[in-house]
Parts: structure tokens; C-alpha cells; sequence
């Protein structure tokens, strides 16, 4: 009995001594250490900038990803590529923005033209005039106004009179009306609140009537709503006018609206 006992206890003692051992060896074995990455394994700098933030970075580089430590990690890298040292990149858009098309401007309609023969002068800016077609409108000319004869309610006023007579005499030749060309301005209406034409009136031999009643002097540029298209060489023919006292600079002073 005291044979089989001691023989226990020996056994008892060896396994308690193998299993301290293989206790010991594996605390003492130290754990495999972590794969070290290199800028290789990275296709872009962000990918080597996002691992490089989450590993510590750039307080703590333990893969020596930032070698000139300013923060960035992988500089040789292709783009995308992260702007700021220490933090992760912005993501990647996903698609290109499109950029707005530039409008193309509208072109302007182009000046329609009809033939006419003057029939009558109202006064030094209205006219009655006959269409080839046979059908008779009145007009009213773009971009001058010149003193009132025949407005209900108003009175003669200076130069009125005036501008009338040299109107008459640059329309007709010998009695007869002139043949004229009405020219409308894209910017301008067709017609006028009493349903009159608006137009330049171009004379055959004379020109443009409006630009020849600015230069006589008995009539001034007028701008309705909108800029015209002949606006510049009607402020010089006005000018010129003004500059020599012509017409109604001279005789009304400039005032083109005072009574007669």
C-alpha cells in the first residue's frame, strides 16, 4: 500500500511540473508581430494616408510611412490624395460635375422694309403715306418729336408751324409725295397707343427725313421706353443743330414745347 501511494505521488509531481512548464512557454513566447507596410502597398496616397491616421499618425508612424514627417504619408504616391496632414482624405466624388452651358444669345430680328409714297404731313413727325398694296397708314417717325400743331387740347406750340413747312418740303418733290422706304426698329413697338406705325422713314434723293428735321433744327431726339438703333447719329445731328441756333434753337431757345 505504501508502495502504490508513493508511486501516485511521483506521477501526481511530474504533470504538475509539465504543466508549469508549458505554462511558462507560453507566456513567455512573445506574439508574432503585425505585418509592416510600406508605401508599396498602396495604390494612392489617400489609401496610404487613411491607414497612416488610423495607425496614430502623424504623432506615431510605426510603419515609417512619413519619412520626411510632415504629416503626409506616402507624397510619391498617385492622386486622389489627401490635402491635409494628420486627417483622412475627402472622399472621392463619384461622378464629374457638369459645368452650365453658357446661353447663346438671341440675334435680334432683322429691320423689316416697305415700300410708300407719301400722301400728306400731319405735323413735323407724323406722316400719312400709301402702301404699294394701295392701303393708306399713318406714321409716326422713331426717335424725334418736334412742337405741337394739331394735338387736341394743346396749344400751338413754338416752331410748330416751322417744323411742319420744312417737313412738307423734304417729302414732297413738285407737288408729289415722295417714294419712301419704312424701316422698323427691332427694339422699338410696331405701333404706337393710337394704333400708329413706327418707323424711319427713308426718301428716295433725301435720306433719312427724321435725321434732316434735326439737323434743320425743328425737331429734338425722343426716347419713348427703349434705346433706338439709329439713337447715335440723331444725338450728333441734334448737336450740330444746337450748335449752330438752327430752327427752333434759335427761335424758341431750345424749348421745343412752349407756347407759341
Amino acid at each position: 500500500m505504501t508502495r502504490i501511494v508513493g508511486t501516485l505521488s511521483r506521477r501526481a509531481r511530474m504533470w504538475t511540473a509539465l504543466v508549469i512548464v508549458l505554462l511558462i512557454g507560453v507566456v513567455a513566447v512573445p506574439p508574432a508581430p503585425a505585418q509592416d507596410r510600406d508605401c508599396g502597398h498602396f495604390a494612392t496616397q489617400a489609401a496610404a494616408q487613411a491607414y497612416f491616421v488610423a495607425l496614430g499618425g502623424p504623432t506615431d508612424d510605426p510603419d515609417r510611412l512619413d519619412a520626411d514627417s510632415d504629416g503626409i504619408a506616402c507624397e510619391a504616391l498617385p492622386c486622389p490624395c489627401s490635402a491635409n496632414p494628420g486627417s483622412a482624405p475627402a472622399p472621392t466624388p463619384t461622378s464629374t460635375p457638369t459645368a452650365t452651358p453658357t446661353p447663346t444669345p438671341t440675334p435680334q430680328a432683322p429691320a423689316a422694309k416697305r415700300s410708300a409714297r407719301i400722301v400728306r404731313v400731319i405735323d413735323g413727325d407724323t406722316l400719312r403715306v400709301r402702301l404699294s398694296s394701295g392701303r393708306q397708314i399713318t406714321v409716326r417717325l422713331i426717335g424725334i418729336d418736334t412742337p405741337e400743331t394739331k394735338r387736341p387740347g394743346v396749344a400751338v406750340e413754338c416752331g410748330g408751324t416751322a417744323a411742319s413747312a420744312y417737313m412738307h418740303r423734304i417729302a414732297f418733290r413738285r407737288g408729289r409725295g415722295r417714294q419712301v422706304t419704312l424701316v422698323n426698329d427691332p427694339s422699338q413697338d410696331a405701333t404706337d397707343r393710337y394704333g400708329r406705325t413706327l418707323a424711319y422713314v427713308d426718301a428716295s434723293e433725301k435720306g433719312d427725313l427724321s435725321r434732316l428735321m434735326l439737323r434743320a433744327g425743328w425737331a429734338s431726339v425722343y426716347v419713348y421706353a427703349n434705346p433706338f438703333g439709329r439713337l447715335a447719329r440723331y444725338e450728333s445731328a441734334a448737336g450740330q443743330a444746337a450748335a449752330r441756333r438752327a430752327g427752333a434753337w434759335d427761335r424758341c431757345d431750345g424749348d421745343f414745347h412752349r407756347p407759341a
